[in-house]
């Protein structure tokens, strides 16, 4: 996660935990001026920017209901969460698969030792 992701991660939650939105003046001193441009268009993704200015700064932030959920599901780190769920759910699918495929050789194997086993006693 970058700093912008960083800096909207921290408004946005900020914002759902304030009934879905907040005012500038209570997270100014979170983002950089250098940071602002980025951090909005991360933040419009999820809501809208109240009142925009010309310096980059609004007035207040709403989330919309993309956000709430984004926000509900813990923003930028719930998604680096579910990502690395993901991957050991995918790695735990193949050491599955490549333990089903290893039981019916077995398998295999042990029904031709037992055909044998059988015709030889014959």
């Amino acid at each position: 996660m970058n700093k912008s992701e960083e800096i909207a991660d921290g408004i946005i939650k900020d914002a759902y935990r304030n009934g879905g939105s907040i005012d500038y003046d209570s997270i100014s001193t979170k983002i950089a001026a250098d940071d602002l441009p980025q951090v909005n268009m991360i933040l419009e993704e999820y809501g809208s920017l109240e009142i925009p200015l010309e310096d980059g700064t609004w007035f207040s932030y709403s989330l919309n209901q993309r956000g709430n959920v984004f926000a509900s599901q813990g923003s930028f780190k719930g998604l680096e969460q579910e990502r690395k769920e993901k991957a050991k759910d995918r790695k735990l699918d193949r050491l599955s698969k490549k333990i089903s495929i290893i039981a019916v050789i077995i398998s295999v194997i042990s029904l031709f030792v037992s055909i044998i086993a059988l015709c030889s006693k014959q």
